[in-house]
This record gives structure tokens, sequence and C-alpha cells, in this order.
């Protein structure tokens, strides 16, 4: 059971300089001239916004104009947390709010080093490594923030990877996978992924062991032999009159048994004025074949798979059949701001309309025009899906409120029809706002273990999924940003081993525009969180 408390005021944001300060220490000693950096953090590209040096005692001064999420992270490319935590810290400022000792204890990180050699034992210059961690079944693995510059050998064909955590890993060069995007229009010649010291499977690689400052060595590689490659070849027809089709764009990827497509597809061949295709340099494997959809066309195919064994496929035919077109408007609702809509032009509308086969096949997704219309093309019959809010890229202060069809709410998708009859009339209605909410979660109970992660969900009124979310700082601070005026309710959550479980009290707050709502959350649970 979860109770949750929640006292909130509405305040007009004032422009005060917050301040972050702290102390860096590497291996154990304070060092000065650390350039510590204050980055945004949210769900658009961190951007910096401040930066400054350590002191003779190791401390530092950041100042922040604007409340909001942030990022603090030293700049010490060859150290690690002592703590196995990221360097960097999340924290949420206040307006004028002095944010004391966000300390970092850094020590000397891991060195794997070693060299790469081509399979007749020449330097291989210029390959690319991979280091990546070793976890226990089950459990995720943690992302290395390593600078692309020390993960490629030199003309020896030596590399040396510094500022790695201490840990176990496998290290690899040459290209991942042998999927069919992997070598077939690739600009250099390249290796198949060659695991230390010179496998492909994964499985037979041996481990890494990195200690904290240490270095290991004669961590050497010799890439294996690309394997005899083969040519896919067919035509696409017409599904009406089985007649080829010239100038159909097409793609193909590699597939597991499954049918299932692995590696990132090729989606912008096209067939010649014969409607037939070629797909070259394929290795052994899984594979499948598809028309790819665009702004220029309404074909689509199922998905055709075929197997490359000892030697070139022949006689593949694709089908295409004619998909259905949707047209339409974006609205935003109750805007008052001029002009609005431009900030919306580009976006795709993928980001909030898809249908699952698309997110593979199609080449060009469509985009909201400068009047906020949009066209989809090659849509096929079945539920066009309206995507979560959480997974939705849009600009920020924007959120979907609803998608219409025909004036009636489509909650569940919009439904393709199989005579192919076109769709007009969709209205994307949206709401676009400034507002802010901010605040604290206490935690009193001892019965969720110190540090849990806890996370602040907001969910407008008016809308049937997650408006926002935010993950509460080391103090329980948070703060979410551009939102539509309205009323929203907020909950609290934590990550359990079945997801995130939300509790069960709810609390109401209204934003506005130009304003902060301030909100006190207390979260208590019972026998489990």
């Amino acid at each position: 059971m979860f109770v949750l408390a929640c006292l909130v005021t509405v305040a007009h944001a004032q422009q005060q300089v917050g301040v972050v300060s702290g102390r860096v220490v590497l291996d154990g000693k304070t060092s000065t001239s650390i350039e510590v950096v204050l980055l945004t953090e949210g769900n658009e590209r961190r951007t910096e916004i401040a930066r400054t040096s350590t002191d003779a005692e190791g401390r530092f001064r950041l100042n922040v104009e604007e409340a909001g999420r942030y990022r603090v992270m030293p700049f010490a490319p060859a150290y690690v947390s002592s703590n196995e935590q990221s360097v960097a810290k999340v924290i949420t400022v206040a307006p004028g709010e002095e944010i004391k000792d966000v300390d970092f204890a850094l020590v000397p990180g891991g060195v794997i080093t070693g060299r790469v050699l081509t399979p007749d034992g020449r330097p291989a210059i210029a390959e690319r490594i991979a280091v990546m961690p070793v976890v226990q079944q089950g459990q995720s693995r943690p992302t290395l923030n390593l600078p692309s510059a020390i993960l490629e050998t030199d003309d020896r064909g030596v590399y040396r990877v510094f500022g790695l955590p201490p840990g176990r890993y496998l290290v690899s060069a040459g290209t991942g996978g042998e999927s069919a995007a992997a070598y077939a229009y690739s600009p250099r010649f390249s290796y198949p992924r060659t695991f230390h010291p010179n496998v492909i499977e994964e499985a037979k690689a041996t481990v890494v062991d990195v200690s904290t400052g240490g270095e290991t060595a004669s961590v050497d590689i010799t890439l294996s032999r690309r394997a005899e490659s083969f040519t896919a070849s067919g035509r696409i027809v017409d599904a009406r009159n089985s007649q080829p089709l010239a100038g159909v764009t097409f793609g193909y990827a590699a597939s597991r048994e499954n049918g299932r497509i692995s590696g990132a597809p090729v989606r912008d061949l096209q067939t010649d004025a014969e409607g037939k295709f070629a797909i070259p340099k394929l290795t052994p494997g899984r594979y499948v074949v598809f028309v790819s959809s665009n702004k220029d066309t309404s074909l689509y195919s199922e998905m055709l798979p075929f197997e490359v064994t000892k030697g070139d496929v022949t006689g593949l035919e694709l089908i295409a059949e004619q998909g259905v077109s949707m047209s339409g408007t974006v609205v935003v609702e109750g805007a008052t701001e001029a002009n609005v809509l431009s900030k919306l032009r580009g976006v795709s509308v993928g980001n909030i309309l898809y249908q699952p086969e698309m997110i593979w096949t199609a080449h060009e997704m469509p985009v909201i025009n400068a009047d906020g219309s949009f066209r989809f093309n090659g849509l096929r019959p079945g539920k066009l899906r309206i995507v979560d809010n959480k997974a939705q890229r849009l600009p920020r202060g924007f959120s979907i409120l609803r998608v219409e069809r025909d004036g009636v709410a489509q909650r569940d998708g919009i439904e393709i029809p199989s005579d192919g009859s076109n769709i007009t009339n969709v209205r994307i209605v949206m709401a676009y706002g400034n507002g802010i909410v901010r605040g604290q979660v206490t935690v009193k109970s001892s019965e969720l273990p110190a540090g849990t992660p806890l996370f602040v969900f907001a969910r407008r009124a008016d809308s049937s999924s997650i408006t926002a979310s935010t993950q509460t700082d080391a103090r329980g601070s948070f703060i979410l940003e551009w939102l539509a005026p309205g009323e929203y309710e907020l909950a609290v959550g934590v990550r359990g081993q079945s997801g995130m479980r939300l509790s069960a009290a709810r609390q109401t707050v209204r934003v506005s525009n130009n304003a902060t709502a301030e909100a006190t959350l207390v979260f208590e649970s019972a026998t489990e969180p």
C-alpha cells in the first residue's frame, strides 16, 4: 500500500541566480584546475550551461541562472567514480537555491591495451574497437562513456582504452554482427566482428579483468577472414496484375530464426527498369527483403524471408500491395502564442502515429507541414497505433491530448481498412505550454532501501496516458517543465522486479503558463514498494 500527501502552492517564477558548489578529489588528493561542467538534463540534447575549474583545494562553484534539472560532471577522462556509480550527478535547482557538497571522489580508471592484426598478420590500421562489460544474466549492461578517439587502432594496429571502471569485459574489433548492412554498401573493407583473441562467437570470447588503476596488456586480436559473399536477386511485381514494377524503393536486413529483423536495415535501394533487384555481398545467413515506403508512394509488402547458404539466391519475387493514404491536420488546443504551429514544422508524424512494420521498412516518415497538415502513405490493413506520450519525441512544451477521426477520439488507434479506401479528416490535438511543477519527495519508510530511485509522474486530466515524468535527485528534489496549462494528477513510483509501480494515492495540481506550482510529496510504503 502507498500513502502520498501533497501540499501545493502556485508562485510566479523568479529570476534568481542559484549556486552549485562542491569538491573534486582525485585518488584521495585534492586537485586544482579540474574542469567541472553544468549540462541541461532532460529529453532533449544536453547543452552546456556553465563551466569552471577547481581551486587549490579542489573546490568549485557554478552559477545557475534558471531553475531546472541539471547534470554536474568533472572533466577527468582517465578517472572513474570510486563507488562504481556514474561520474556525473543529476540535481534539481530552484530559483536562488544554493546546493552545497556536490562532491566527487574519483579514482584512476583501468586500461586495456593490445594489438589488432589482419588475418594475414599485418597491422589492422584505423580498426574500430568495442569494449563491452560482462554482466550477469538478467542484468542491464552499463553504458561506457568513452571518447571515440581511443576506440581505434593506430598505424601499428595498437589500441589503448583508458578510463574503464573495474570489472570484466569483452573486447572485439571489426564490424559488429554479420548483418547485411554491415558489408554490402560499406565505403571501406571491414572484417567481421572478432573477439579477443580470435573468435567470432561471443560465447567463446576470453574475458578481460580490469582493476582500479591497473593496466591489462597484450589483449591482442587477430581478425577473422570475411566469409565468402553471395548475391540475392529477384523482382518486385504488382499484386493486382503480376507485372514488374520499375523504380520501386526496397530494402533488406538480416533476420533471426523467428523472422524478426536483426541489426540496421538498408532501405534506400530501387528496382531497375524491368522491376529487377540484386543485393550483393551477402554472407551466409537469414535475411528479409521488403518494399520500403516513402512520401511518394503508397506501396508496401510483407517481409519476404530468404536464406543464403553456399551460393547465390535467385528467383525471389516480392509482391507489392497498394496501401492506404491518410491525411489530416495537427491543431494546438488553447494556444495563445502566435505561430505556435511553426515549432512543429518538420517533426515526424511517426513520433505520434505508427505501424510496427513501418518502424523497419519506412524509408521516409511523413512530417508535419508549416500549416499543420500531414499525409501518411503506404499504410497496410490493421491498426495505426498512437505512440505513448513517454516515447514521443516532440519539441518541448508539446503533448498530445487525443487523436480524432471525423471528430471522434480514437483512443486505441485508427483502424486501416482492407478495401484500400483512403482516410481523411484525422486531427491530432495537442497542448502547448511552459508551466512548471517543482517540489520535494520525502521518504518515511525504512522498508525502502536508501538510495532507491524515485520517479514522479504527471498526467493531465484530459489525457489517457502519462504526460510527463522525471526522476528525483539524490535529495528527493524534482522538477517537471514545459507543461501545458491544466490540472495534472501527480504520483510517485519506484521500479520493481515487474516494472514501474505507482502509488495508489493521487494528488491534483493546477499548472499555468509562466508560473511554477510547488509540491511536497510524502512517500510511504507498507510491505512492498
